[in-house]
């Protein structure tokens, strides 16, 4: 009975999603205020239209929801997406998220909320909206700008900001609760385990996706590939819950990895509906949690946070951009764009639960709503409001700006030409992702092994030595990074030491002492970072003997396949990360200025049964129809620029418009247009195998395939020629077809027929 119950609250959550959705854009808004608004009209706060009360179903679906939706926010931040942002916008997006932090948390204690409750605070307003940010950009033609771009890549990387605080508050919250001296000082074992986790994840999946995927699609299984990847999605969920963190990051990082594997595209179309479906329950289902009463009640606070978050979100940003070297002007309007918070707001505001006061839900959908509104204001003044700020800036700013440009730019140049950095870059980074899974592998140790002791336990099974063979096992697979981290940082450190003799102009000698004195720092440097996450005090200390004795002596019979494992392993993991696995092709900025050219770009996707597909970009004649062009075409993630005349169109094809606003407004309402029911498009239910002979005395007798066009006319396909016995599969283009051959072809029982009356022509004269 709960089954049916819980199936019966999914359905009364997708119709009045689908309901309030569809009116939220038919008068502007976006979707999420449609469902935000479809739950609290429904929910228990709100009779007596009240339809879902049980708040055990309500987190139910509001977990499947959070699940499906951070899979999507991984998918469409694949590693190479974060490659390709680079490291400046990296350092700007870090420096927003911590004076937004920061200046929040100072607010907080101020209000005198307590020191979690600022954490959470602090959470809520760190992460814009990136669906309203890339929706807005898009309505006002500015996505392809420079400070548009940077705007959506400050958006992406918040992304990282949210999962990873919304794991560390999670961990916090459920170990700590509110006792905030407890909280503060284990947060950096918290981080560290929570880096070890993600590592060691995200490689394992490398490894392993990659192949197994390549695997199925060579035996012709991708349907098995779906279903895989659906398992192993809530797979990760749980794993990463039962670690002690969100769900969330779970997903999160399953979906990146996922990005990074060749079957990226194929996953994404097959997950697209159910994306949209759970993401919408997980914006109803906060919508449900919402007392329509607290809003009213706590509008003055909605609007006081709402002036607070677009403020210091808007100066945090601009000065990030600045101080990573953007100009004051797309500065100050990439500050302005980022001001909108949303959907991870509210997955904040539901994992505070219990630590935040009982209007952290109004809070965060009412500034959401005012920052929303606001947003388009913002990006369509930005340019005068930023062209005012820089035209007014003090003398002594300005000059100290390009100064520091100057300064910024010298440095970039530096560190090309420095050699030393280009071949310890790689090795260093290497070596950051061994030490993090050294540290997962040493700080789960314990409780992975208290699980198996109980599991192993509930079935009755005691085998004496089995803590041996775990411990062996457990050592052995902290060797391999650790393999891998002395000779990267061993390495490095020779290198180091040839310079420094170099500089100082000693020999051998010196160079010698320096390796001897780096490679000592590089233990006392391992040594310290694992020593927190050792389990010591063991009760039983046979067992530390017994283990470092098998150890020692299988660390010495396979050192030698422990190096070259490591090595193969690492190719490996530097093919999944340069990007040679997966496509990940995304539209880029096409023109950073256009300024006086009145002109806009627009993306379209075409949809499934779009009138222009199958034809070519020559025969649609768009620039000569209505002026604009087609200048990139994103098919599969596969990104063609400038792509030919002779390319044609098919469904699914994303085209980035440029002309005049009217211009490309007209060209994507052309694209736009659909087959009417007159003019269907013939599916592959509706073909069908059929045989047909050829006429005597036909006038296509003794003609090849090409000659024929068979196709054009016909609209069907020869799949078979049977000629006295003798039959050809798949027959070429030179092939030629005689009186009395049997034809095996493909297509609807109408073209069948048309195909063969066009056959009985006979020869004339």
């Amino acid at each position: 009975m709960e089954g049916i119950i819980l199936i019966q609250d999914l359905a009364v959550v997708l119709v009045v999603a689908g309901i309030a959705g569809w009116i939220a854009r038919r008068i502007g808004l976006s979707s999420v205020v449609g469902y935000l608004l479809a739950g609290l009209l429904v929910g228990p706060h709100t009779p007596p239209l009240t339809l879902i009360v049980n708040q055990d179903r309500i987190e139910t679906l509001s977990n499947v929801g959070v699940v499906f939706l951070m899979f999507a926010v991984g998918m469409g931040l694949s590693l190479q997406r974060l490659k390709r942002l680079g490291l400046s916008l990296l350092l700007a997006t870090s420096l927003t998220a911590l004076l937004v932090f920061n200046g929040t948390r100072l607010l907080a204690y101020v209000l005198h909320w307590g020191h979690l409750q600022g954490m959470f605070l602090a959470s809520m307003f760190m992460v814009s909206s990136s669906a309203i940010i890339s929706k807005v950009l898009s309505e006002t033609g500015e996505s392809h700008e420079k400070y548009g771009q940077r705007a959506l890549g400050i958006t992406v990387l918040e992304d990282v900001v949210a999962v990873v605080m919304m794991t560390l508050l999670t961990s916090m919250s459920a170990h700590y609760g509110n006792d905030n001296a407890s909280a503060e000082g284990d947060i950096g074992k918290t981080l560290w385990l929570m880096l070890g986790f993600i590592a060691l994840l995200v490689v394992v999946g490398l490894l392993i996706l990659p192949r197994l995927f390549r695997v199925l699609n060579r035996q012709g299984a991708g349907d098995l590939i779906i279903l895989l990847v659906a398992g192993m999605l809530f797979s990760a969920s749980i794993l990463a819950s039962r670690a002690g963190y969100s769900m969330a990051l779970g997903a999160f990082l399953f979906g990146a990895v996922v990005a990074e594997t060749a079957s990226r595209e194929t996953i994404e179309r097959a997950f697209s509906g159910a994306r949209e479906m759970f993401s919408s329950v997980f914006f109803v289902s906060i919508g449900l949690q919402i007392v329509p009463r607290s809003l009213w009640d706590n509008f003055g606070w909605i609007l006081f946070f709402s002036v607070f978050v677009i403020g210091i979100r808007m100066l945090s940003a601009s000065t990030g951009l600045l101080v990573t070297g953007s100009s004051t002007r797309d500065a100050l309007r990439s500050g302005m764009t980022v001001v909108p918070i949303g959907e991870f707001s509210y997955i904040m505001a539901q994992l505070g639960k219990g630590v935040l006061p009982e209007m952290a839900y109004s809070l965060a959908v009412g500034v959401s709503l005012v920052t929303a509104m606001a947003a388009p204001l913002l990006v369509r003044y930005s340019d005068g409001l930023a062209g005012w700020a820089e035209d007014h800036q003090p003398n002594f700013f300005r000059r100290g700006i390009e100064a520091y440009q100057a300064w910024l730019e010298d440095i970039e140049q530096k560190q090309r030409s420095n050699i030393i950095w280009q071949h310890s870059k790689r090795r260093l980074f290497f070596a950051l992702i061994e030490v993090v899974m050294v540290g997962g592998l040493v700080g789960f140790s314990v409780p992975l092994n208290i699980w198996l002791w109980h599991s192993l336990e509930s079935i009755g099974w005691d085998f004496m030595g089995w803590e041996v063979v775990y411990w062996v096992v457990i050592t052995l697979l902290v060797a391999f990074p650790l393999v891998g981290l002395w000779r990267s940082l061993d390495i490095l450190g020779m290198l180091f030491a040839d310079v420094t003799a170099r500089e100082i102009g000693k020999g051998a000698k010196t160079r010698y002492v320096v390796e001897k004195i780096i490679r000592c720092l590089i233990v006392l440097f391992v040594i310290g970072l694992l020593m927190p996450l050792v389990p010591l005090g063991l009760k039983r200390p046979w067992l530390i003997v017994a283990t470092a004795l098998v150890c020692v002596i299988l660390a010495t019979l396979l050192w030698r396949h422990l190096t070259k494992w490591h090595n193969a392993v690492r190719n490996r993991l530097e093919g999944a990360l340069s990007g040679n696995q997966a496509p990940g092709a995304r539209f880029k900025s096409v023109f950073r200025y256009r300024e006086n050219w009145n002109t806009e770009l627009l993306e379209c996707a075409l949809p499934d049964n779009a009138e222009c597909s199958g034809k070519k970009l020559v025969e649609l004649a768009l620039r000569t129809r209505f002026g604009c062009s087609v200048v990139q075409l994103e098919r599969q993630g596969v990104l063609i620029s400038n792509p030919p005349a002779g390319l044609a169109l098919f469904p699914g094809d994303k085209l980035l418009l440029f002309g005049s606003p009217l211009q490309v407004a007209a060209g994507q309402r052309f694209l736009h247009q659909v087959r009417n029911a007159d003019n269907p498009l013939s599916t592959f239910d509706e073909s069908e195998l059929g045989t047909v002979m050829v006429p005597l005395g036909s006038s296509r007798s003794g003609k090849t395939l090409a000659e024929l066009e068979v196709f054009r006319y016909a609209g069907i396909q020869i799949l078979a020629i049977d000629r006295d016995g003798a039959v050809t599969l798949n027959p070429s283009a030179s092939e030629v077809i005689l009186c009395g051959d049997n034809l095996l072809v493909l297509g609807t029982a109408e073209q069948i027929r048309q195909f063969f009356n066009w056959l009985d022509q006979p020869t004339i004269g």
